[in-house]
């Protein structure tokens, strides 16, 4: 998993989740809104407005950063190169291997910036309950 993230996903269910579609790789993920602050314009090739959208907002699936692998995709690292986890993935699914997404609906948030760390421990002080320390 990343280090930058604050989610109170039970990993257990993920895992079963895992075995249940055979998968090679699972990702979890969480539908994400993004939200354009500004007028989006759209035009065809010749400049003339077809459409103005004013603050649009678009839906995603995204990835959380907690993943779960099955031990055959170590065997696709080489030692000492490096390779992002989107080229993995693409690796894998060029292989035909089955990459699944486990859809997760509660507490996630990026803490990457540090605006969303300051929120982070708004949240994981107010609900500290929901993030299981045990």
């Amino acid at each position: 998993m990343n280090g930058d993230v604050l989610t109170n996903l039970n990993y257990s269910e993920l895992y079963e989740y895992h075995i249940k579609c055979n998968s090679s790789v699972t990702i979890g993920i969480y539908n994400k809104q993004y939200k354009v602050d500004l007028g989006v314009i759209e035009t065809n090739g010749d400049g003339i407005i077809e459409n103005y959208i004013e603050k649009p907002t678009h839906d995603y699936q995204v990835s959380i950063g907690v993943y779960v692998f099955d031990p055959f995709v170590l065997s696709l690292l080489k030692s000492n190169e490096y390779m992002d986890f989107p080229d993995l993935v693409c690796e894998l699914l060029q292989k035909g291997a089955r990459v699944t997404g486990y859809k997760f609906n509660g507490h996630w948030l990026d803490i990457g910036r540090h605006e969303d760390y300051v929120q982070a421990t708004d949240i994981f002080q107010a609900k500290m309950g929901e993030f299981n320390l045990e």
